[in-house]
């Protein structure tokens, strides 16, 4: 039997709250798919697609040890052009596993580096909102969304200033031994308060995954709370679903009483979080618009989900692959 040697239990969160495209710190499961099957990263394990339906087989197996740690695991499902078909077998079995799942469109011939495969890899959050956060039992939670946009660190290429004390640092005397940030970690574990919100400059991602690393490693030890952005799809909750098809480089917004009109990212703005999400219906060709108005639409408070789309022809949506409007080519 093959053994997961990743699914190592972390401390139990105990937050019991709805999925949302931010959410408490889960580390991703990265599960590539294409036409021929599904590969598993970084072990690099592949599945052929003839056998993801088969009982007690390994793929079977993984999503039975992944459930075991859900609170602290969900997958991110990174989907190639050709995957829009075998994608939905996949979200099936996830949601009989009850998973919380993330999807991301994957560019074709792009390489997924095996060496680099980790929590911090993939930039799934926008670029400039990451966020941590401690003793997050003592916040509400839609306070704590609503300061995603306040920066109190901010991670450069080679330093790091942390705005709440007016502390500067480089990457060099961040190795000293006893240095300032190792003193605030410190403090943080005697009971003093620590930043809650980092911005993540261009640049930035091997100093920002280390500082992680090492914040998360010491809460982990505290039985902290650490929470950072996730890409989980989310449920309704009693929303509507704004519908934007991304094709070439353009959005279209697709509704059932209407013929497609063109979208602007800027028109975002012009949606309520509270009752609204947005659902990106994206063509094989739509991948960076999509990316593009998905950072957009988080940096405005939307929540979002996202559905794979054949290269031309009906929408369909869920996992079951449920046309979404019959009258619209």
């Amino acid at each position: 039997m093959i053994k997961w040697f990743w699914l190592i239990l972390l401390p139990s969160v105990a937050f019991a709250q709805q999925p949302a495209s931010i959410n408490m710190r889960k580390d991703p499961v990265y599960i590539a798919v294409d036409s021929r099957g599904a590969v598993l990263y970084p072990e690099q394990h592949s599945f052929l697609s003839s056998d993801l339906d088969i009982p007690k087989s390994d793929f079977e197996r993984l999503l039975d040890d992944i459930e075991k740690v859900t609170r602290v695991r969900y997958v991110v499902l990174l989907l190639s052009p050709e995957s829009a078909s075998l994608q939905r077998r996949l979200r099936i079995a996830l949601q009989k596993h009850q998973i919380d799942l993330g999807l991301e469109p994957w560019d074709p011939g792009t390489k997924i580096d095996a060496t680099k495969m980790n929590k911090h890899f993939i930039p799934l959050v926008p670029e400039s909102y990451l966020f941590i956060s401690t003793r997050l039992e003592h916040r509400l939670w839609h306070a704590w969304r609503a300061q995603r946009g306040d920066c109190e660190v901010r991670v450069y290429s080679n330093s790091v200033v942390f705005l709440t004390n007016n502390l500067a640092m480089s990457w060099e005397e961040l190795q000293i031994p006893g240095n300032s940030f190792d003193q605030m970690l410190d403090r943080w574990e005697g009971g003093e308060d620590f930043p809650s919100v980092f911005c993540k400059e261009s640049g930035s991602d091997d100093l920002y995954a280390w500082i992680m690393d090492r914040i998360y490693d010491r809460g982990a030890k505290m039985n902290e709370w650490t929470a950072a952005g996730t890409p989980i799809e989310v449920p309704a909750n009693g929303r509507a679903p704004f519908y934007l098809e991304c094709r070439g480089s353009q959005l279209f917004a697709i509704a059932a009483d209407a013929l497609a009109q063109g979208f602007e990212i800027s028109e975002l703005k012009s949606l309520d979080p509270a009752a609204q999400y947005v659902c990106f219906l994206v063509r094989p060709d739509g991948f960076e618009i999509f990316r593009q108005a998905r950072k957009a639409a988080w940096e405005h408070g939307l929540d979002v989900s996202c559905e794979l789309q054949d290269e031309s022809g009906p929408f369909a949506i869920g996992s079951e692959g449920t046309p979404l409007f019959q009258t619209i080519p």
